[in-house]
């Protein structure tokens, strides 16, 4: 069963989004899933807080405001690429929006095919 605070938390999300082309939620191992357009993930919402993706370019807007990692499993190190998404910017949809659009572009960047290394 559902969390209702968590399912709260992501409809709260959810339509503070709805701008955001192709949104989507789905469960995910006791959490949500979110996605955009072209079926790029961007989001995470977990233990009560709402994590983005994040990469070089939009991390240090995390890093200033001492947003945490994810934690896959409780014990594991944070992760560097879903960081939580400040109290403040929750609070602001058109914010909001803007990270969220900062995180889609961050995910569509990793999906960017790498060069191939030449085998030894």
């Amino acid at each position: 069963m559902a969390d209702p605070a968590l399912a709260a938390l992501r409809d709260d999300v959810v339509a503070k989004l709805d701008g955001l082309a192709g949104l989507r939620s789905k469960g995910m191992f006791g959490g949500y899933g979110l996605w955009a357009e072209e079926g790029l993930f961007f989001g995470i919402v977990d233990d009560g807080n709402v994590y983005f993706r994040t990469d070089a370019q939009t991390r240090p807007g995390y890093d200033a405001r001492q947003s945490t990692g994810f934690r896959y499993a409780p014990g594991e190190p944070p992760s560097d690429t879903y960081r939580s998404v400040p109290a403040g910017i929750l609070a602001d949809p058109a914010t909001l929006l803007a990270w969220a659009e900062d995180a889609v572009d961050a995910s569509r960047r990793a999906k960017t095919p790498k060069a191939r290394r030449g085998r030894s």
